[in-house]
């Protein structure tokens, strides 16, 4: 008798087991995306649920392969959908909380960046200055390490073992970078189209050469000589509408930034021209 009681109760333990965590199914997709407090996208949703949690909007964004980002709202319980990412939008200050998926490289990128955000200073450690990619990498390789803060313009490196699971990411308006780690996916180094390093199947538009503008040339000077190329330090940089041509030389490339004032600089790849400005 003894023996078949504890065998109901071990059964009825198993199913409420099963069915919690069929009720929380979504608890499992949450550690799948980076969290930024008190932040929304410039752009509209795609879809607008009420929900009971977070992890109950993670589990929707997950679900739809066009869904790369959410807000959910604690004040009115309210989850967005979003097809965007701060890869081409920008964030802005919000009562809500800005949720951006890890996984969106198909190819198995290792980083995931918020572009225009860091940790809060409570979770921030002293820093290295050194080369984005030097910073990457010392990162990877060390156990301890699953997130990185990173600076475009002083190239100050700040690794933690924190995440946005366990501390706060807020909006900046400098050029600061939080990036976290998929550590299943392999860190290697290549080079890219514009033939320098950068990790393996990875597109982080802060890793292309572009030619900016040289403002401090002034007029004066061939078209073209007005430009420098080098690495893009600009957070918020991102492709003209309607401004991507098949040029024959850089020279007409450099000809059509100048002919737009919202134009900051250009990358110029296999006659391809693709015109640049900030957010």
């Amino acid at each position: 008798m003894n023996m078949k009681i504890h065998f109901v109760l071990r059964f009825t333990l198993y199913l409420f087991v099963i069915c919690r965590g069929q009720g929380n199914e979504s608890n499992y997709n949450r550690p799948k995306f980076i969290k930024v407090t008190n932040a929304t996208i410039k752009k509209d949703y795609m879809q607008k649920i009420e929900v009971n949690n977070s992890e109950e909007c993670a589990g929707l964004c997950y679900q739809k392969d066009e869904c790369h980002s959410f807000v959910f709202d604690h004040s009115n319980e309210t989850c967005e959908l979003y097809k965007a990412s701060t890869e081409t939008h920008r964030l802005r200050i919000s009562n809500a909380d800005f949720y951006q998926f890890k996984y969106m490289s198909k190819n198995g990128c290792p980083v995931s960046v918020i572009y225009g955000a860091k940790f809060d200073e409570h979770n921030a450690a002293a820093g290295q200055v050194k080369p984005l990619l030097d910073c990457l990498q010392s990162c990877y390789q060390e156990p301890q390490c699953n997130a990185v803060t990173y600076n475009l313009d002083s190239s100050l490196c700040i690794m933690t073992n924190y995440t946005s699971l366990n501390a706060t990411v807020i909006i900046v308006h400098n050029h600061w970078l939080h990036i976290e780690f998929i550590k299943s996916y392999k860190f290697q180094i290549q080079y890219n189209l514009d033939r320098i390093k950068s990790p393996a199947n990875c597109t982080l538009r802060n890793l292309r050469l572009a030619y900016f503008k040289n403002e401090a040339n002034g007029s004066g000077v061939t078209r073209t000589n007005r430009y420098t190329r080098k690495m893009n330090s600009k957070t918020f940089f991102k492709t003209l509408r309607g401004s991507k041509y098949k040029f024959q030389s850089r020279i007409s490339c450099a000809a059509s930034c100048d002919l737009l004032k919202r134009c900051i600089g250009f990358i110029y790849v296999n006659e391809k021209c693709i015109l640049k400005t900030e957010y």
